[in-house]
């Protein structure tokens, strides 16, 4: 396969219903100078065979990998293992590209060679309608809004800094499914391939940390798709397994950054505290206790209140869980 300017990296698993629609607004950007890579995270569906079909079609656009199951964060170090392009494109494979959202890209990148990293905004769709029209904004304001500096209409910097280090950590500042990133940056750093959830905004965390710097360019650039197979972490009761597994891998990832990395007191304060936000009410309040899991429960709410032991309303709640278990006995 000839060397493309962007290499495009799509993991997939068990997404056969789905994928067609990712890569058909892949093959139809108005942008073409680009190859497509495939990794399946060893699907059990029939994805293999709807990807089949698109490699017959383009058997000198796309490639296809096929391994064994350890999650996105290992299928992305392959892609990006196999990518020969000079820059990098993440898309998930129930996800979408409005058509102009390469072009966009390369053109910015091209033209501004101390900018790494490119994101854009996308709309949340569900059963074909949009539902959230902007998920990097709430109420038309971006989290990082105070880090961000004007460029060109509607283009913002965001530099390397302890502040953007910060809110990487405490909110979203780039999403994957509209990044395209120099490739040279993955000379530095890699994702995390012990866990499945979160390494996203570890990967995030890690370019800032590492000195690249962020440009965000306030227009619609994708579709995130809302659907059954998506795990989310509220009230509801779904999976215990499923939705400890994820609160684990976001524990781990900010545990992951508290001890392996020399950041400033400001930002091990944010780590703590969401931390604390993660064990105490995610996790031991929202899951364990939930499922009347009451010992689990117990652990999960004294490791939050170790790492952040000034919030009333967690003692408040640790207390009145205690009086309730003892008149249980």
């Amino acid at each position: 396969m000839p060397c493309k300017l962007v290499s495009v990296v799509i993991p997939t698993y068990n997404r056969a219903h789905l994928i067609q629609f990712a890569l058909e607004s892949v093959l139809n950007q108005s942008f073409k100078d680009f190859e497509l890579i495939i990794v399946d995270d060893g699907s059990s569906d029939y994805t293999s065979s709807i990807v089949h079909k698109f490699c017959s079609r383009y058997p000198n656009k796309i490639r296809y990998i096929y391994q064994k199951n350890r999650g996105p964060a290992v299928a992305r170090n392959t892609g990006l293992f196999f990518a020969t392009g000079k820059y990098v494109a993440f898309l998930d494979s129930d996800d979408l590209w409005v058509p102009e959202h390469l072009q966009i890209a390369i053109n910015f990148l091209e033209s501004h060679p101390d900018v790494h990293w490119f994101f854009g905004d996308l709309v949340r769709m569900k059963n074909q309608k949009i539902v959230v029209s902007s998920v990097i904004k709430q109420n038309g304001i971006p989290s990082f809004f105070k880090i961000m500096e004007p460029l060109d209409k509607d283009y913002y910097l965001i530099p390397a800094s302890v502040s953007a280090c910060y809110a990487a950590i405490v909110g979203d500042v780039a999403r994957l499914q509209t990044s395209v990133v120099r490739k040279e940056v993955f000379s530095k750093i890699k994702f995390w391939d012990k866990i499945r959830v979160g390494e996203d905004k570890l990967i995030v965390f890690d370019a800032f940390y590492h000195g690249f710097n962020f440009v965000f360019h306030d227009a619609t650039h994708g579709i995130f798709t809302i659907h059954d197979d998506h795990i989310t972490i509220g009230k509801t009761k779904d999976s215990l397994s499923k939705k400890e597994r994820v609160l684990q891998d976001l524990i781990n990832v900010y545990l992951r950054i508290l001890t392996s990395y020399q950041i400033d007191f400001k930002l091990k304060i944010a780590l703590k505290r969401q931390l604390h936000k993660l064990f105490f009410w995610d996790l031991g309040y929202n899951t364990y206790l939930l499922e009347k899991q009451y010992l689990l429960a117990l652990s999960s709410f004294y490791r939050g209140l170790r790492l952040w032991p000034f919030s009333f309303k967690s003692y408040k709640t640790f207390l009145i869980f205690l009086l309730k278990m003892l008149v249980k006995k």
